[in-house]
């Protein structure tokens, strides 16, 4: 997954070294499992964590939706990774496969409770998210925040190997 839908993901997660109750579980790092009450981590465990449960969320966004494009699977990994499963046999899962993004858009924009509650971060969290359905060059938006120098630097990183391997390809 691009490293634009990974820094968003952690940037709507916030970072939190030590574990504290998060509506279904304890949490630490970047929103993972803590392994107990007050467990305190690491910047880097939190990131090993990371990964490793971003990766379990993408390999059912891959089972469940293979043939959708990388902005959808971004969006349905996010929120594997932050509610759960329960989407893969629900209308939106329903809508997945049936390849109606206007109806994923829609009822992925549904998933804004915890604890039975309207979040109005996790409203504003769905409605980034649905951006990236069905727009599998999301990445190429101008995104806000600190995500906006990073990709302007990866874009210009990336331009300028092109050029230098045209150059070296011409020598």
């Amino acid at each position: 997954m691009h490293s634009y839908y990974l820094d968003a993901i952690r940037n709507f997660e916030g970072f939190t070294p030590k574990a504290s109750w998060d509506y279904a579980q304890f949490s630490n790092g970047y929103g993972t499992r803590a392994r107990f009450d007050g467990e305190v981590i690491s910047q880097a465990e939190a990131e090993r964590r990371f990964k490793a449960e971003i990766a379990e969320a993408r390999t059912i966004v891959e089972r469940t939706a293979p043939h959708v494009d990388e902005g959808t699977k971004a969006a349905l990994t996010s929120l594997t990774y932050n509610a759960g499963t329960a989407w893969t046999k629900s209308g939106l899962g329903e809508a997945v496969k049936a390849g109606d993004l206007n109806q994923v858009r829609e009822i992925f924009q549904k998933y804004n409770k915890a604890g039975g509650d309207v979040l109005p971060g996790l409203v504003r969290r769905r409605a980034e998210e649905a951006q990236w359905i069905g727009n599998p060059d999301e990445l190429l938006r101008t995104p806000s925040g600190s995500n906006a120098d990073k990709l302007v630097a990866e874009i210009a990183n990336a331009a300028a190997q092109g050029v230098a391997d045209q150059d070296s390809a011409a020598a």
